[in-house]
């Protein structure tokens, strides 16, 4: 009797077995279907997840095309944590979340729903020295000079790179010395290729020429230079006025006389001669000229007043003792030599009058 019990008991076992096998028509092992590429680079490597659904499609048997469509997109693979920011010989989980009841409905089992992997493939981001290819550009006279950014680099990259010049209180000129920094505008495409070495450089501005606007920039060499360049204006000057270049003869005959400026000018009247040129005083400093509309606009200019005999022949021959004027106009120096913007010649009767005219407590007197 015990022993047909025993035997009766394992009947019923088997057939409770089989009836619970005979519900499960697959089983699907993620571990055969469910793959992972690396991609990026090392440190910034990104896990692409890869399924290969002829697997899963050849355990679904019979299946019809919905059921099997509505399985399949039950099957959710979340990106593991830290993608994006992945580095060779790290370990990533891949969780594959399925949906119960689905599986019930579609009598599919599954296997190895947590797979994990290690990181490995990924290259070494190449670097890139952006800044060593950049240039300050400066142009203009110190302290107005103009700057821009120039980049010569052939990295293998398309499209155009911008830069700032930042931190500089948007300032429009600068001078000699002045210390600025440039900077690479936000380019994503560029930071994704490379690591970039500086994405911001300080530059000096270096300038060729100085703006002379005060008796302070007359240092160094540059006084000398300065004298130089006015001996040689002068001459050339003096050879206009005998010439009556432009008029300018009959212009200081008309100043200096009084007479008619067109009635002097209409004659063949002229300077005969400037004799006896002796250097009396100079100055250098800034005249505020108000322009059209009411603008001002800052001139920067050098005075040079010279006694000196000059000699006309306007109805008759004079000779008058007067101050010949050399404005010289916005004074640059460069490593080598002094030059102007330009050059006016004119003439006053007396140094009084000539300072009046021209002089301005914005002006500094130049010691010789």
């Amino acid at each position: 009797m015990k022993k047909c019990l025993i035997f009766t008991a394992m009947i019923l076992l088997s057939l409770f077995v089989c009836s619970g096998c005979s519900g499960v028509k697959a089983e699907i092992d993620f571990e055969k279907c469910v793959g992972v590429e690396f991609t990026g680079y090392n440190g910034e490597g990104s896990a692409v997840i890869t399924t290969d659904q002829g697997y899963v499609l050849s355990m679904l048997g019979d299946m019809n095309t919905l059921s099997a469509a509505e399985l399949l997109a039950s099957f959710k693979i979340e990106p593991p944590e830290n993608n994006g920011a992945l580095s060779n010989g790290d370990t990533v989980k891949i969780n594959v979340k399925t949906d119960e009841e689905i599986l019930k409905n579609a009598k599919i089992g599954v296997a190895n729903t947590e797979l994990t992997f290690t990181v490995s493939g990924l290259e070494e981001k190449p670097s890139a020295d952006i800044f060593k290819d950049v240039s300050l550009k400066v142009t203009g006279s110190s302290p107005f000079c103009k700057l821009s950014v120039e980049y010569t680099g052939d990295l293998e990259l398309d499209g155009n790179y911008s830069f700032s010049i930042v931190g500089t209180d948007d300032k429009d000129t600068f001078k000699d010395g002045d210390k600025v920094v440039v900077k690479l505008n936000e380019n994503n495409a560029l930071k994704d290729k490379y690591i970039l070495k500086e994405t911001e450089h300080e530059y000096t501005v270096k300038a060729d020429s100085v703006c002379l606007l005060s008796t302070e920039d007359l240092n160094g060499n540059r006084k000398e230079m300065l004298e130089n360049a006015v001996k040689t204006t002068l001459d050339e000057q003096i050879n206009k006025i005998l010439a009556n270049t432009n008029g300018m003869g009959s212009l200081i005959i008309s100043k200096l006389t009084g007479y008619n400026a067109l009635s002097v000018a209409s004659s063949s009247a002229k300077i005969t001669s400037v004799e006896n040129v002796t250097f009396s005083e100079a100055y250098i400093g800034t005249s505020h000229e108000t322009g059209s509309f009411g603008s001002v606009k800052d001139n920067h200019y050098i005075y040079y007043f010279y006694e000196a005999d000059f000699t006309h022949n306007y109805k008759s021959t004079q000779t008058l003792h007067a101050v010949l004027v050399l404005q010289l106009s916005e004074p640059t120096a460069t490593a080598d030599s002094v030059t102007f913007g330009s050059v006016s010649v004119g003439a006053r009767k007396d140094i009084a009058t000539a300072q009046s005219d021209f002089i301005t407590s914005d002006f500094a007197k130049i010691s010789q």
